[in-house]
């Protein structure tokens, strides 16, 4: 597992564990466009991260904090 995607499932599943889904938005790749949705919504679409693979996740935010960022991680 490469570090990317072991940062993005620590982060995703800190969430699910504090039962937090609603204070974080994910933005991905959809078609060339980047789509902003609560991480619950992505939850669902991606199907747990079977159909959008981690590799089109540009950021994950909690509240207005850029908790990771493609080829730029900050940390609050």
């Amino acid at each position: 597992m490469s570090k990317k995607k072991g940062i993005i499932k620590e982060i995703i599943s800190r969430a699910i564990y504090l039962n937090e889904l609603d204070k974080y938005e994910v933005s991905y790749r959809d078609f060339g466009n980047i789509v902003t949705v609560p991480l619950c919504e992505f939850m669902t679409i991606s199907e747990n991260l079977e159909i959008i693979p981690i590799t089109r996740i540009y950021e994950i935010k909690r509240d207005s904090c850029i908790l990771y960022k493609k080829f730029n991680r900050m940390r609050c």
